[in-house]
C-alpha cells in the first residue's frame, strides 16, 4: 500500500514531532557540463509526496557506466545541469506513490533511467523503470548486471547471432560490457574469442574470463589478420569513431559488426562540443551500402535505452534469461571496485582511463 508523507518523514527522521516539507538525501551532482571538477556530493531534497505511478527506492549500489561520463561532458543534449548523475542502481522499494501497483514495499529491484538521477541515497522513479531482482542476486551484482549484460546479450546472442564454432572479436574486453560479452560468447559451443585491451596487466584476468587470444588495442588489426586472415564472424565494438571502420574490414563474409558505444570520444576532461560529436560521427558514418552488399557483411547498432522504450517486453525477457544464466553459473559479473559517493571522482577516473577490470560500483555508504 502507499505510504503517507508522515510515514516517509518518520522513516527519514527519528523525531516523530519533526515535520519537514521535504526529505534530504545525499546525491552525486554535476553543477555544469565539463571535467571532474564539476562533480559535487551534496544533500538535495525529495518531496514528501511521491508522484503518481512512482516508487521510492532505498539505493544499495550504483553502476558506473560510460553513459554517465557522456552525461557529465554534455553529450546528453536534452538534459541541463544542475542534475544528479547515475543511470543504473539497485535497491529496495521503501514507499509507493498513488497508482503504483506493480511493486510492493520490500521488493528488491534494479532501476534504470537514461535521464540519470540515480546516484542518490533514495530515489523516486516510475514503477516501469524498476526490474525485480531475484533474492539470490546480491545488490552489487544487480548494479553490475543490467546495462553491461543486457548490452552484451543483444550484441552477442541476438543481433550478433553467434553460432557454434564461430569467432568473435570483443573490443575493450576487460571492461564491463567486454567482460559480459566474453562470458556470453562462451555459452555458445566451440566459440573462439579474441579481445582487445591497451594494458598488459589485464591479460591474465581476461584470459581467465575466457578470452582465447588477447590483442593489443593499438595494433590489433595486424595481429588479428595473422591468425584469422579471412576475418571473424562477429565484432562487438564499444569504441566507435575510426575504430568502427577497422571493425568492418575485419569481418568474414556474412560477418556482423555491432556498435554499442563511442568511448573514443572520452579522451579529455572538459565539456564536449557539438564539433567533437560531429567529428566522431564523421569518422563513424562511413558505412557503404554497396560495400555491405558486395562483401555480404552486416553492420548494426544497439541503444539499450531506446530498445527498452520501444520493446520493453523483449528487454525484460532477456533480463530473466540473464538471471537464469547467473543462477546456473554461466555468467558471473566481476566487480572491479566499490567506492563511496565521496570517492565518485576517483571511480569515474578509473573508468575513463580504462584502468578497471569489470564493473565499477558506487555506494551511498560503505559499512
Amino acid at each position: 500500500m502507499s505510504q503517507t508523507p508522515e510515514d516517509r518523514s518518520a522513516a527519514f527522521h527519528h523525531d516523530p514531532d519533526e515535520k519537514p516539507d521535504n526529505l534530504e538525501v545525499l546525491a552525486v551532482r554535476i553543477t555544469a557540463f565539463g571535467g571532474f571538477d564539476k562533480i559535487k556530493v551534496e544533500k538535495i531534497e525529495l518531496p514528501l509526496e511521491i508522484p503518481a505511478g512512482h516508487v521510492e527506492v532505498k539505493v544499495h549500489a550504483c553502476g558506473v557506466n560510460f553513459a554517465d561520463l557522456y552525461m557529465r561532458q554534455g553529450l546528453m543534449r536534452n538534459l541541463q545541469p544542475p542534475l544528479t548523475l547515475g543511470m543504473e542502481c539497485s535497491g529496495e522499494v521503501s514507499a509507493l506513490g498513488p497508482g503504483a501497483n506493480t511493486l510492493k514495499v520490500g521488493d528488491r529491484v534494479i532501476c534504470y533511467q537514461l535521464s540519470g538521477g540515480l546516484y542518490q541515497e533514495s530515489v523516486l522513479v516510475p514503477q516501469e523503470a524498476c526490474f525485480l531482482l531475484p533474492p539470490q542476486v546480491p545488490f552489487e551484482v544487480g548494479a553490475a548486471l543490467f546495462v553491461n549484460y543486457l548490452t552484451a546479450y543483444f550484441s552477442v546472442l541476438d543481433i550478433g547471432n553467434l553460432q557454434a564454432g564461430q569467432t568473435v572479436l570483443i573490443h575493450s574486453c576487460a571492461g564491463g560490457v567486454g567482460w559480459a560479452a566474453t562470458q556470453l560468447a562462451h555459452t555458445v559451443p566451440e566459440v573462439k574469442v579474441y579481445g582487445t585491451t591497451s594494458r598488459e596487466e589485464k591479460h591474465a584476468a581476461v584470459k581467465e574470463n575466457g578470452v582465447n587470444k588477447v590483442l593489443d588495442s593499438q595494433n590489433y588489426e595486424e595481429q588479428l589478420k595473422q591468425v584469422e586472415p579471412k576475418g571473424v564472424h562477429l565484432i562487438v565494438d564499444s569504441i566507435g569513431g575510426a575504430n568502427f571502420l577497422k571493425s568492418q574490414r575485419l569481418l568474414k563474409p556474412l560477418g556482423r559488426a555491432v556498435l554499442t558505444g563511442a568511448s573514443s570520444m572520452l579522451n579529455n576532461d572538459r565539456k564536449l562540443s557539438f564539433w567533437d560529436m560531429l567529428c566522431v560521427w564523421w569518422r563513424t558514418k562511413s558505412i557503404s551500402p554497396t560495400e555491405m552488399i558486395n562483401e555480404s557483411k552486416v553492420v548494426a547498432g544497439l541503444h539499450l535505452a531506446n530498445l527498452l522504450r520501444d520493446d520493453p517486453v523483449r528487454v525484460r525477457q532477456a533480463l530473466q534469461t540473464l538471471f537464469s544464466m547467473y543462477e546456473q553459473k554461466l555468467i558471473s559479473p566481476k566487480i572491479d571496485s566499490v567506492w563511496p559517493f565521496e570517492k565518485v571522482v576517483e571511480a569515474n577516473k578509473l573508468l575513463q582511463e580504462r584502468k578497471n577490470i569489470g564493473k565499477v560500483i558506487l555506494k551511498p555508504l560503505i559499512k
